[in-house]
Parts: structure tokens; sequence; C-alpha cells
């Protein structure tokens, strides 16, 4: 009876020996495994994006990427593409598997509104649309202002005449301002001046307020 339990006890503790000794390197094996498959996939999406875009993003090597900024193929290519909003942390680790020359660009789009008292009982409201790309700006960490769109107006409960309209970023691209100026029409044809001055902020993850 000792001489089987000596026998159970040398097979445990050999398993035990080779469970630490293969365990780890397996385990190490299929971490290098999945970064090589995400690599090419990686490779692939970006070839597609910088052809039909005309976008010059360049992977860093694959020896210089860490494990931890390792992103879906599925999320790295929503962020490289930029037709739409992405994850703030996706961008940030996309922008982690990049070169530094790469810049990653997103959409963005907010809409404001304001009324024109036009007399006591009377106003028009206008909304404005804003819209265009944002760029990451790897070097200070946050989303910026890129290429504007014309903005979009709407107009409720009246009519805006005499329309003019001035849009720039200020702010080194962290503030788009939209000024408007008309005459604001309500009522039976009664008119108010106006000029309303608007500013977007771009939020260091791509959000605007």
């Amino acid at each position: 009876m000792i001489k089987i339990i000596k026998k159970l006890s040398i097979a445990m503790l050999t398993a035990s020996i080779l469970f630490a000794t293969i365990g780890p390197s397996t385990h190490a094996a299929s971490k290098d495994n999945k970064k090589i498959q995400y690599y090419k996939e990686y490779q692939s999406i970006i070839k597609k994006v910088n052809t039909s875009k005309n976008k010059h993003l360049q992977l860093k090597d694959l020896s210089a990427i860490s494990e931890k900024n390792l992103l879906t193929p599925t999320k790295f290519e929503k962020v490289v593409k930029g037709d739409e909003v992405a994850d703030y942390d996706d961008i940030v680790a996309t922008s982690n598997l990049l070169r530094s020359s790469s810049d990653l660009e997103g959409t963005f789009s907010k809409t404001k509104s304001f009324s024109v008292n036009v007399y006591s009982t009377e106003k028009v409201t206008i909304s404005c649309k804003v819209s265009g790309k944002y760029i990451y700006d790897k070097s200070r960490k946050r989303c910026l202002f890129g290429t504007l769109n014309k903005p979009k107006f709407t107009v409720k409960n009246g009519k805006w005449i005499d329309r003019g309209y001035g849009q720039k970023t200020i702010d080194a691209g962290r503030t788009l301002t939209l000024t408007v100026t008309g005459k604001a029409v309500a009522g039976t044809n009664v008119k108010k001046n106006f000029r309303k001055y608007i500013e977007y902020a771009m939020n260091t993850n791509g959000d605007i307020g």
C-alpha cells in the first residue's frame, strides 16, 4: 500500500512539473500566434483603406507592438476607415499600433438651436448642424476639428432671410465657431435683425459640447 502511495505521489509531482514547464510556454505561444494573426489582418485592412481613401497609414513593426494595444480587427477597421464615430479607447489603441506620421480621422456632427424673438408672442427658431472630419492628435492625445462641411440650417415658426454665416476653428482646432446673421421673419411679415455666435467644443474623446 505504501509503495502504491509513493508511486501516485511521484506521478502527481511529475505531472505538476510538466504542467508548470509546458503550460506557460504554450500560453505564450498562443499569445504570439494571436499577435501575428491580428497583425496580418491589420496589414490587409490598411492596404484596402489606403487605396480606397487615399490615406497613408503605416503600421509599426510587429516587434514594436505591445500585446496590451492589440485591438480586434473589426474595431481597428472601424477606426482607420473613419466613416463613423469610434470609441475613444479604440482610437487611442489604434494610434499606438500605427507609426507617428499616421493621422487618424473620424466623422462628427452636432446640431445646436437658437431662437430670435421677433415680437412678444412670436419667435423664429433656427437649428444649425455642423459636420465634417476630426483628427486624433497623438502628440496632444486628443481629438481636434479637421475638415469642415458646409453647415445645414433648419428654420421653424417663420423664415430666415438675408442669410449669412461664417464658420472657422480656433484654439488650435479644439473649438469650431459659427456666426449666423440675417433677418428673422414671423407673423404678418414682421422682421427682426439678428447676429448669433455659437461655439462647438471638441472634447478630448471626440464628443462635441
